[in-house]
């Protein structure tokens, strides 16, 4: 899992911008070290992490804890704030 990780953030690297990760639980970045790890997923705080020469970053979006409506609705913002 972390050598697809560290591809992936290879690949999106390249193409100028660092993966953003959308992590669902908080334990999921206890398996990475020396990633940038997001608890703010407002438009300037992504678009900063997008700016850094990084492989990605983590977003920890916490969705395992809400109801699927909720997760849907925080995802599609997530999605919308990395796309602004």
């Amino acid at each position: 899992e972390r050598a697809v990780l560290l591809r992936c953030g290879m690949l999106a690297a390249r193409r100028g911008a660092p993966l953003a990760v959308i992590d669902d639980d908080p334990t999921g970045t206890q398996t990475v070290h020396s990633v940038p790890v997001l608890a703010d997923w407002s438009v300037e705080v992504l678009q900063a992490a997008l700016a850094e020469d990084v492989p990605c970053f983590y977003v920890l979006a916490n969705t395992r804890a809400l109801t699927t409506a909720a997760a849907v609705e925080r995802a599609s913002q997530i999605g919308a704030n990395l796309r602004a």
